[in-house]
């Protein structure tokens, strides 16, 4: 993966996640990649659009979410990398109260584009 100036990295064991380090929107956006088990992958199965994406064939959507702290859009993505299946999410605060689709695509795509996965 290419890791954009600005953002921190932290690597749970199965995955990881960046944090922005400058805000966007009124919030740190948020992006997450992790290795989704054989047993949790009906969990998050969803209909969405279809894409190729770096690491593999991608289903996607984006929704909306709110919490007593503002609102704001989530591109959620499950991948599937060569029969290992991932799933990836990406959240950016939304001020405005409409999607800002820039951000996604110039900042968050791009990130899920550099994702490499060679399997276990």
């Amino acid at each position: 993966m290419v890791l954009p100036d600005g953002w921190q990295l932290s690597s749970p064991r199965d995955g990881f996640s960046l944090i922005r380090s400058t805000p966007y929107g009124g919030g740190y956006p948020t992006f997450n990649v992790r290795v989704v088990s054989a047993e949790d992958l009906p969990s998050l199965r969803f209909d969405g659009k279809r894409v190729a994406a770096g690491p593999g064939e991608a289903e996607y959507r984006y929704e909306r979410w709110s919490n007593a702290r503002g609102r704001g859009y989530r591109l959620e993505a499950l991948i599937d990398a060569n029969g290992t299946w991932l799933f990836a999410d990406a959240s950016v605060w939304d001020a405005a109260g409409r999607m800002d689709e820039t951000f996604f695509h110039e900042v968050f795509w791009p990130l899920l584009n550099s994702v490499s996965f060679d399997g276990p």
